[in-house]
């Protein structure tokens, strides 16, 4: 995805790069939703602009598509944890789960927090997130 970045810094930005880029997000677990569906948001701007296809984006919209591209990068450097319950035998297992929404997307999320036998706390989420149709 970064050479992808990459390659949009030194060609003209247009609707269809960011697209592409927007579509090649792999997220199966749904823990970058949070981030993913910022851009979702993003490129139902660009359709509301009514750019066409393969037209450069306004100034306006590429510095705020060029600050977005560094802050991608970032979530290469998140580290997740597969151990999902406390080390251990868990004493007690919760499942909490909360939601809300905006007029732009929704979102869900689930924090599954477990205690072991000797009072060690670990609590993960998960979360998944939607863009609401334009």
């Amino acid at each position: 995805m970064c050479s992808k970045i990459a390659r949009a810094k030194n060609s003209p930005v247009s609707k269809c790069i960011i697209s592409s880029i927007v579509a090649s997000i792999f997220n199966p677990l749904g823990l970058i939703s949070p981030v993913g569906v910022v851009y979702k948001i993003f490129l139902q701007q660009l359709w509301l602009h009514k750019l066409d296809w393969d037209e450069q984006l306004l100034s306006e919209l590429l510095n705020q598509w060029m600050y977005m591209c560094l802050r991608l990068s970032q979530v290469n450097e998140m580290v997740v944890d597969r151990l999902v319950l406390a080390k251990g035998q868990p004493t007690e297992i919760q499942l909490h789960g909360f939601s809300d929404s905006s007029e732009k997307a929704y979102g869900a999320c689930l924090f599954l927090r477990s205690v072991n036998q000797q009072g060690e706390v670990t609590t993960k989420f998960f979360t998944p997130n939607r863009e609401l149709p334009q």
